[in-house]
């Protein structure tokens, strides 16, 4: 069986506004990070894909 991790981030550094449950909020800059390890098995002739995975997203709002 083989591993094979796989790592995705993002940066924003602009002023955005996300759209909330109670309405848009403004934020000063925005990161998400994302991590999903895949494997990969081989059964005779067939092969076996699983994969999982967790995503991050951090916000930061502005003081205005």
């Amino acid at each position: 069986m083989s591993v094979v991790p796989t790592y995705a981030g993002n940066y924003q550094g602009t002023r955005d506004v996300r759209e909330l449950a109670d309405g848009g909020t403004l934020f000063q800059d925005s990161t998400a990070h994302g991590l999903r390890p895949k494997g990969f098995m081989r059964v005779s002739q067939w092969k076996l894909k699983a994969t999982a995975g967790s995503r991050w997203e951090f916000l930061r709002e502005t003081k205005d």
